[in-house]
């Protein structure tokens, strides 16, 4: 008995227009229909994970002025805060 055999189905639900895709890439493709979801799933788990936005430098290095800038901000206030904290506590 192949190990092809031995594995049980496992019954998956997906849209109807996204079966008729992958039907028609596994044809294309000359292979099963099961054989096209695991082929698809192992490439995309095999790919590198790239990030999901990709910024161009002038707006990459505003974003990280103004991170930069909110989080100074915030130290500040923190700074302002405990020392409001210990002279009311004098």
């Amino acid at each position: 008995m192949s190990s092809k055999q031995q594995k049980p189905p496992y019954p998956l639900r997906m849209p109807d227009e996204l079966k008729d895709q992958l039907k028609s890439a596994a044809q294309e493709s000359g292979r099963s229909l099961n054989a096209e979801i695991v082929a698809r799933l192992q490439e995309s788990l095999a790919a590198p994970q790239e990030p999901r936005v990709e910024l161009d430098e002038e707006t990459e290095d505003y974003l990280l002025e103004k991170l930069l800038a909110k989080l100074v901000e915030r130290r500040i206030m923190d700074r302002i805060e405990k020392e409001d904290g210990d002279e009311s506590g004098e």
